[in-house]
């Protein structure tokens, strides 16, 4: 009885990471995604998936602009946290970025000094209705995984 339950668990463990889903946002200001004609370079590394502000986007490809970004995501209960990897744009030295379920912050983010090297995160979204990300100034948060 003992090994079933061992074997029931490690199954939902390992079912949970397989059905991680992407969403796509439906509402946002200021932000871009990252696709393969749009990369983001952090740590010297390159991503063509996830968000970066629409600063981050514009000093790519334009110079210097607007600095903060929102967007929204329908959670609909069913999601329990938010699997990802943050960082900012190469040759930049600040950013951050806020967490938002249900009008509550959930986790905040800040960056700052030469050559931040992008780290992985597990927000928790406590199986809310809504996330709201803000992202400021040269932030990206890419590898998104919703679990």
């Amino acid at each position: 009885m003992k090994k079933i339950m061992i074997l029931v668990l490690l199954l939902m463990v390992s079912l949970s990471s397989v059905f991680a889903v992407s969403l796509v946002p439906f509402k946002g200001n200021g932000y871009w995604f990252l696709k393969e004609d749009y990369k983001m370079s952090m740590y010297g590394d390159k991503y063509n998936n996830g968000l970066i502000t629409r600063r981050a986007y514009d000093d790519l490809h334009y110079g210097q602009r607007e600095s903060n970004s929102f967007v929204f995501y329908k959670l609909d209960s069913k999601y329990r946290a938010l699997k990802c990897t943050i960082g900012v744009q190469d040759d930049k030295t600040l950013g951050s970025v806020e967490f938002i379920v249900d009008q509550k912050q959930v986790a905040e983010i800040k960056l700052s000094g030469d050559w931040i090297i992008p780290e992985d995160y597990e927000i928790d979204l406590k199986y809310g209705q809504m996330l709201k990300i803000v992202l400021h100034d040269y932030v990206g948060v890419v590898n998104m995984n919703f679990i």
